[in-house]
């Protein structure tokens, strides 16, 4: 075995305590100070323990002694920790009904509830949370609050300037995954819903975010959603001087089908919680909006060719793979600094500039890879991390 030193930052822990309980939906309010290159952040967790611990006698060692719940985190700096009191109703209706879990008004009436602290102990890896005189998660609050800033030096977050020299932030990759924006459950088998309001310190900034709709205006934030559990490293954002350019132009592919921004719902036969699902809506959706965001100079040439390109793209993975699992694919062209040709998240992907000079086309097999990714990677994933190479090979087959 090599015996040189790992480097921790590349080789990241997973210390939260999955298999005791449970974070079932987020609710987040974010600021992205482009001044300080960091963000400022308060969520509240729905916290639930699993069904098949839920018997005290299955976990005899943790009666004597106080229940910690452990999350992952990396670089952020805790200053509250609470448990969120007269709150039961609340979690009622977040916990029996999906459709509760986009509601905004019920997520601003959440963060009016009065609050009593907690105990906390900030660790390298790991934030451990606990209230005096309980023993184990069947008793630990319901919905606790959690206030924080990032360091300048988390690795979740890129501060860069974008191709024209303005300034950007976008998260980095599920390689590093989303503990340096917030703190979470990490491991890929604790998914969960979330909402979120996001907001940056200049107001003409372009926000994306990896929602189910495009972002709801609230005094000036940009609210986004999902009711679909995913984990939690699946969450992206991208802000910048972007602008939009709209792909959902051709309707009609060369062969004369109807392509996959149009077509028609069918009944999802997949095994998940009772999440709205979308390809199970059974009528014809509407046409399913594709856009381009990226600075205005490399969005002229670039448009016209993935106008023809990408519903081209989308027709052939849906007759190989069903309906679009995502309501929405909104693409982000990002600074040169970025490693990779791409990286798909929920509604979201980030392309490499290399795919936007391409204008003969030949780069574009690593679009329909990204692509592919919305099926293998986020609508069927791995349960650990260490299998997360057979979703590359997957959609390494499928442009093929």
């Amino acid at each position: 075995m090599d015996n040189q030193a790992v480097d921790k930052d590349m080789d990241l822990p997973l210390t939260a305590n999955v298999e005791e309980i449970r974070v079932r939906h987020y609710m987040m309010q974010l600021l992205f100070d482009f001044d300080e290159a960091t963000v400022r952040g308060e969520a509240l967790l729905f916290c639930q323990s699993p069904s098949t611990i839920q018997n005290k006698e299955e976990h005899k060692e943790r009666i004597e002694n106080t229940f910690e719940m452990i999350l992952d985190h990396r670089h952020l700096d805790f200053t509250e920790v609470s448990e969120v009191i007269d709150s039961s109703s609340e979690f009622e209706l977040i916990m029996s009904d999906f459709k509760n879990r986009k509601d905004l008004s019920l997520m601003k009436s959440c963060f009016q509830k009065p609050l009593r602290p907690l105990k906390f102990l900030t660790e390298e890896w790991s934030l451990r949370i606990w209230k005096e005189s309980v023993s184990n998660a069947t008793e630990f609050p319901g919905i606790i609050k959690i206030t924080w800033k990032t360091q300048k030096q988390a690795k979740s977050l890129m501060w860069r300037l974008d191709q024209e020299g303005n300034k950007c932030v976008f998260t980095a990759a599920a390689s590093v995954n989303n503990r340096s924006l917030f703190p979470c459950q990490e491991p890929p088998t604790a998914m969960a819903s979330w909402q979120c309001l996001i907001q940056a310190s200049n107001p003409e900034l372009c926000i994306l975010c990896t929602g189910d709709i495009n972002p709801q205006p609230s005094k000036g934030q940009q609210y986004f959603y999902t009711q679909m559990i995913l984990p939690m490293s699946t969450f992206a954002v991208a802000i910048g001087s972007w602008k939009c350019a709209d792909l959902q132009q051709v309707e009609v592919c060369n062969n004369g089908k109807i392509n996959s921004l149009v077509h028609s719902r069918s009944k999802c036969k997949l095994l998940h919680e009772p999440y709205p699902c979308h390809v199970a809506r059974g009528d014809p959706g509407p046409a399913m909006p594709c856009r381009l965001f990226g600075p205005p100079s490399m969005l002229i040439t670039a448009s016209k060719l993935w106008s023809l390109y990408l519903p081209a793209c989308l027709d052939s993975a849906y007759e190989l793979l069903g309906p679009h699992p995502f309501q929405k694919l909104d693409i982000c062209v990002v600074p040169r600094c970025y490693s990779g040709l791409g990286l798909a998240s929920p509604n979201l992907m980030f392309i490499s500039q290399s795919l936007i000079n391409a204008t003969d086309g030949g780069l574009m097999v690593k679009v329909a890879h990204e692509i592919a990714h919305n099926w293998f990677g986020l609508l069927i994933g791995s349960k650990d991390w260490t299998e997360e190479w057979l979703t590359e090979v997957s959609t390494v087959r499928v442009p093929l």
